[in-house]
């Protein structure tokens, strides 16, 4: 049983084209043979569209730094990701994900590409809405609010 979109669906999602996609997909995810993307695999690919299209990120670059890691923080909880802060650092070609209280004033040089996930999971969640899909992005509920410390 499929529970994901199919790649023509993600790409206009996106706005990218299939090419683009299929190089993402087989040089960027973990799973370069998947056939259906859930909701935390297109967040995932969302992030990799603003670091490369908007944070002047070179593919090869988050390909070395290993793209596992945003798959992975992919995977948390909306409320979660929303105080995320995506880090690149230049220099060292390595990417971490911080709390938004946990950024230190060093981070703010040329050395680092640093921007804030909320907006990029309220985008992902309501495009998703708008699809007629279910945004698989983790909600959280009351029960395990403030649960965890979010890495």
């Amino acid at each position: 049983m499929n529970k994901g979109l199919k790649s023509y669906a993600v790409c206009d999602l996106l706005g990218v084209t299939r090419q683009t996609l299929r190089y993402w997909k087989s040089n960027l995810d973990p799973i370069n043979n998947r056939s259906d993307f859930d909701g935390s695999t297109i967040l995932a690919y969302r992030i990799i569209d603003v670091c490369i299209n908007k944070q002047g990120i070179n593919a090869r670059k988050l390909q070395e730094a290993g793209t596992e890691v945003i798959f992975r923080e992919c995977n948390k909880h909306r409320s979660v990701l929303q105080k995320r802060l995506f880090v690149f650092n230049n220099k060292k070609n390595k990417i971490v994900f911080m709390n938004k209280d946990d950024i230190e004033i060093n981070l703010l040089s040329m050395d680092y590409r640093v921007f804030a996930l909320e907006e990029i999971v309220d985008e992902h969640v309501e495009s998703m809405i708008s699809m007629g899909s279910r945004p698989s992005v983790k909600k959280i509920n009351a029960q395990t609010q403030g649960v965890g410390n979010g890495s």
